[in-house]
């Protein structure tokens, strides 16, 4: 049986979940059985164990750093560093879309494409488009072509 959501197992054929490690503050996951977790992205913290998701830095505020594990890491915007607003995960979903295997270029130029579109319609620097590993200027593709971002 696999992990489930906000655990993780790195030994490699382990079946059972009693084994499974709960993913520490500043980490989270979503999917099942992976091997181990996410650290928050920038703009984001968490303070809890087993988190499936992280908690967005309060309006004015960033937190800079990958994995941020109290609230208190979030710091006051003094440049355009960080959204002055808040910041906010944009999910998309494509339907119809035939997602075929493409090399890894044409991912990261899809990835870096769609970082832009969201950066126009919000009306932001594509520099403060953050995928959910942290990067900026780039989006998460997941499986079944969803689009995820901060």
């Amino acid at each position: 049986q696999e992990c489930r959501v906000g655990t993780f197992q790195p030994a490699v054929g382990q079946a059972n979940i009693s084994v499974c490690i709960h993913c520490e503050p500043g980490k989270y996951s979503t999917l099942t059985g992976v091997d181990a977790c996410s650290a928050c992205p920038a703009g984001t913290w968490t303070d809890e164990f087993e988190a499936t998701t992280c908690k967005i830095c309060p309006a004015g505020k960033w937190s800079h750093s990958l994995g941020a594990r109290l609230e208190g890491n979030c710091v006051s915007c003094s440049d355009s560093s960080c959204l002055a607003e808040g910041s906010a995960r944009v999910s998309i979903g494509l339907r119809g879309l035939q997602h075929q295997p493409s090399p890894s270029i044409e991912q990261a130029d899809l990835r870096v494409a769609f970082a832009r579109d969201i950066a126009l319609a919000a009306g932001v620097d594509v520099s403060l488009v953050v995928d959910l590993m942290g990067q900026n200027s780039t989006v998460t593709v997941g499986k079944g072509g969803s689009i995820s971002a901060f």
